[in-house]
């Protein structure tokens, strides 16, 4: 008898026998990975969609108070320049009438 045919008979008893077991365990690995990458790149995904929409949202946020920064300070603005305007406007009436009297006093 021939020690590779036996050798050979004993390969393709055991790959029969292991085949059927071995094979669904691969099979089952290769799947399970499959559908955890799956997930993975899904979570991943929603991840980056939640991310963009943060952006946008502190986005608009932002040019919204920029807005109202840029309302404040012309409000601020306006009521310094009318501040300034009474301010000179009084001292021009005080100023005129102070100066008539001291030179009246002289």
């Amino acid at each position: 008898m021939d020690v590779s045919a036996v050798g050979g008979d004993h390969f393709l008893v055991l790959l029969a026998v292991l085949y059927p077991t071995a094979w669904k365990n691969v099979l089952a690995g290769l799947k399970a990975r499959e559908e955890r990458i799956r997930k993975d790149i899904a979570e991943a995904e929603a991840a980056r969609a939640k991310a963009e929409a943060t952006l946008r949202e502190y986005g608009a946020q932002l040019a919204a108070a920029e807005g109202k920064v840029r309302q404040m300070l012309s409000a601020a603005t306006k009521d310094g320049e009318r501040i300034a305007t009474e301010i000179r406007m009084r001292g021009a009436e005080r100023g005129g009438g102070g100066q008539n009297a001291g030179d009246q006093g002289d």
